[in-house]
């Protein structure tokens, strides 16, 4: 080896894929040493571990938004994130109150209907039973007069009822079948058919339906 050159070694090898290995340059009358380990003898603990491609596309969108907006913008983004499920939360409770409350209001309706349909049940069976014991020789005209009055009072106040709560349990159609049913057997005058039936008896059965 000539006198007086100098000679430099150069790894190809990165530091973190040697591991534990190290070179030793000494540059003193042209001796050079390299003391190294085998790469045989590395453990698959001092390589690198290489993730799926597929991991680091997965997450590519997200690092390359998240890298060209500023911090506040960020901040935006992952408070609205953590806020959606709390808003949907939200909404489905509110939903569900909604829900239970209307229908609780149809039911108190329900009821204040069925209470103005009482008297109109009382008023029928009083009008019907009359002409009935008027087949057996009782003819009190003013009693079955007094329970026609009652009913037409009745039906006149369950048909203001429905005008004024707006007929939210659809009970119009029900109602006119009713009152039309009651209309013409009130115009009988001994409340009988020519068969001995009563002719409130088709309004008994509208009223059950």
């Amino acid at each position: 080896m000539p006198q007086g050159r100098r000679y430099a070694l150069i790894l190809p090898l990165k530091p973190e894929g040697l591991g534990p290995a190290f070179g030793m340059l000494l540059s003193g009358s042209g001796i050079y040493e390299l003391k190294a380990k085998k790469m045989s003898s590395i453990t698959s603990s001092d390589r690198p571990t290489r993730r799926p491609r597929g991991f680091f596309l997965l997450w590519r969108p997200g690092t390359a938004l998240m890298g060209s907006i500023t911090f506040p913008i960020k901040a935006l983004i992952i408070s609205c994130i953590f806020l959606l499920p709390v808003a949907l939360l939200g909404y489905y409770f509110v939903t569900a109150q909604n829900t239970q409350i209307a229908f609780s209001a149809k039911e108190r309706l329900g009821v204040a209907a069925f209470q103005r349909l009482v008297p109109i049940s009382g008023a029928l069976l009083r009008v019907r039973d009359l002409s009935l014991v008027g087949a057996g020789g009782y003819h009190e005209t003013a009693d079955i007069q007094a329970g026609k009055a009652q009913m037409e009072a009745a039906l006149k106040a369950f048909d203001q009822f429905l005008t004024s709560a707006g007929d939210p349990l659809a009970l119009r159609n029900e109602f006119d079948a009713l009152r039309g049913a009651w209309s013409q057997a009130a115009l009988s005058a001994t409340g009988q058919n020519a068969d001995g039936t009563s002719v409130y008896d088709p309004v008994n059965e509208t009223l059950t339906k």
